[in-house]
């Protein structure tokens, strides 16, 4: 049977007629064993790029990302496509990682997604020289560089991945690096002639604007008023994504919240309607937007201020990836800047605090010494800071520098359902199946409703367990426990808890290898990334061309869609537009009214404009205006 083309394949297996640029140039190397970098912005489909080319190879190609969420979410969505993939990640418990690479080594995988932390253990270390692996793909590459935006140690050692396996294409992918973050990239995976492809940050359908407000939620509103179609309001902390969700309720937006503290269903369901609208709203924290596929958002909203324009770039991609105009709205308060300034500093922790929040949490998760290696232990953060009086803030700062120091690496929350494995093979349960007692109609039942027991993990749902047998669910959760106990098979009950995993074995505080210089440079990058998020707010020049030279691509004209050519720093007017906002204020100044609501009669790009003719308009005594209230002057 002659191989299919990648255009064959394409079209088969996710329905499109047609690659994207350069996407097919990008599948056309690979196949040809080039390794290759690739610089391509949000929604540019990144992940074609390596999952059709896989399909053209002998072997299985191996996945490396940094997000569970996103492994999860692709390798659900390949396997509904009837592709077979599956994930390793720091999450899972080593047997089961032992039972999975076995799997991996002996089936017929076509996609392995696995977390950069388990390159290193020992069970992918030993079965390393016994994979046929077809290519090596990094996704969240600039992760390897100090200077991105979400430096993670355990990625400088895909290296030796290289050194294993010399012949086999390696790809990197990212979305968001400067130049610095790119030679890091080729530097640190020993790429000596890779082939690079960039697509222009410049995105020519979506707006940028920016505005400084004495209300954000007033400002929020106003917004909205204009605003039409679905869209993602951005938020920084889980509390304030259902504070002002529940506002703008009040107000009739059809509006829900999203964080990782929602259960997996709520977080399902949410997703599900907000997809399924083409006029919802989604307050979210950074969590909600990965993996997304909804290409009819049309604007997004940042009500607090990013910590990088790289972070920013990101979640303002969402919106317009059908190609339609969109528009990315930022707005902050005088004061959010002193509050960005001091969370900053505040991750500025001392080696003492350091060193006694790593004890006490190899406490708290009863890690014994030169113990815990690749271990994952569910960690609730909240708990932990109760029991030993820290603020998370603080424990989420310690935690980052240990993390970077590649000592621990707390997973996001996730939900994780269900799953077990018999170990018997099925010839021989069904030999000895008489003997499995005292609950042999129980493992029946499960055999009979579950394909693939005996040589792979299967989800499963306790409650359907309960409905099909009659059983208490109790007693349903007793009998998966016990065949457990009793070594006949492997059951993992849900989780949707964040796991702390060991990426080096337990020891003493005082004898912790941690590189506090690398660790100052690092708080000085993103010292510099804050600045550069500051210098796009306030600057008066095309917002897209700061964020162009902020990742190193130039241009000389001028985009003419964000607010600055839309002209929201003009003071300039004419006779004609004083005597036609003079005609507008007899009109609309009945009584009192407060600045903020006069502005809003106008678009943002004309608000300094009209602050400018008030003022000239209060010398003419035509109005008053006193403190923030303005009124008519009867002539």
């Amino acid at each position: 049977m002659p191989q299919q083309t990648s255009l064959q394949i394409l079209k088969h297996y996710w329905s499109y007629d047609s690659f994207r640029p350069p996407q097919e140039e990008i599948v056309e190397n690979i196949v040809a064993g080039n390794d290759l970098i690739a610089l391509l912005p949000t929604g540019a489909g990144k992940s074609i790029c390596y999952q059709v080319p896989a399909l053209m190879k002998d072997g299985f190609a191996l996945v490396i990302s940094p997000l569970i969420a996103l492994m999860e979410d692709q390798v659900g969505q390949l396997q509904s496509r009837g592709l077979k993939a599956c994930f390793l990640h720091s999450g899972l418990k080593r047997k089961e990682v032992d039972t999975l690479l076995d799997n991996v080594i002996y089936g017929d995988y076509q996609y392995v997604y696995i977390s950069p932390e388990r390159i290193q253990s020992e069970f992918f270390q030993a079965r390393m020289h016994k994979m046929n692996l077809s290519l090596i793909a990094i996704d969240e590459a600039h992760c390897i560089s100090q200077w991105g935006h979400d430096f993670r140690p355990s990625y400088l050692k895909i290296l030796d991945l290289k050194e294993h396996f010399p012949h086999v294409p390696m790809a990197a992918f990212t979305a968001t690096a400067t130049r610095a973050t790119l030679n890091d990239i080729r530097e640190h995976l020993n790429l000596k002639k890779p082939v690079f492809f960039k697509k222009s940050f410049e995105k020519k359908n979506l707006s940028y604007t920016v505005i400084k407000t004495s209300d954000k939620l007033k400002e929020c509103l106003y917004t909205l008023s204009r605003l039409k179609g679905a869209g993602i309001i951005y938020v920084r902390s889980r509390r304030y994504a259902e504070e002002l969700a529940e506002s703008l309720a009040k107000h009739k937006h059809p509006v829900d919240y999203y964080h990782a503290g929602l259960s997996y269903e709520q977080r399902q369901q949410k997703q599900q309607r907000w997809i399924a609208s083409t006029d919802a709203i989604m307050v979210s924290t950074n969590a909600f937007g990965m993996g997304i596929d909804k290409a009819d958002v049309r604007w997004v909203i940042h009500m607090d201020i990013p910590e990088s324009l790289e972070a920013f770039y990101q979640e303002a991609g969402r919106a317009g990836r059908d190609g339609k105009m969109a528009y990315s709205i930022l707005l902050y308060e005088d004061r959010d800047e002193q509050k960005v300034w001091e969370n900053h500093e505040l991750h500025e922790v001392t080696h003492t605090l350091i060193n006694n929040v790593y004890d006490q949490i190899c406490r708290y998760l009863q890690i014994p010494l030169g113990g815990g290696l690749m271990q994952s232990y569910p960690f609730d953060v909240s708990d932990f800071s109760q029991q030993h009086q820290y603020s998370i803030r603080q424990v989420l700062s310690v935690i980052s520098k240990l993390e970077q120091a590649g000592i621990f690496q707390l997973t996001e929350s996730f939900f994780a359902p269900s799953t077990i494995m018999l170990k018997s093979s099925h010839e021989a349960y069904f030999r000895n199946r008489d003997n499995w007692t005292p609950f042999k109609e129980f493992i029946q039942l499960l055999v009979r409703n579950f394909e693939g027991l005996f040589s792979h993990k299967v989800k499963i749902s306790e409650n359907k367990l309960s409905k099909i047998s009659g059983l208490p669910i109790q007693q349903v959760q007793k009998y998966l426990h016990s065949i457990e106990e009793l070594g006949l098979g492997y059951y993992v009950p849900r989780s949707e808890q964040p796991k702390m995993v060991m990426l080096v074995p337990r020891t003493e505080a005082r004898s912790l290898q941690i590189d506090y210089k690398l660790l100052q440079q690092l708080h000085q990058g993103r010292t510099d990334k804050l600045r550069a998020v500051f210098q796009f707010m306030k600057s008066s020049t095309c917002r897209e061309n700061i964020i162009l030279e902020y990742f190193d691509e130039k241009k000389k004209t001028a985009c003419t869609r964000c607010d600055i050519c839309k002209g929201s720093q003009d003071e300039a007017f004419t006779n004609q537009e004083l005597k036609d906002l003079d005609q507008y204020l007899r009109q609309k100044l009945l009584r009192e009214t407060d600045l903020f609501d006069v502005l809003h009669w106008w678009p943002h790009n004309k608000r300094k404009k009209v602050l400018q003719m008030l003022s000239i308009l209060e010398n003419e005594q035509k109005i008053k205006w006193s403190h923030q209230k303005i009124s008519r002057i009867e002539n």
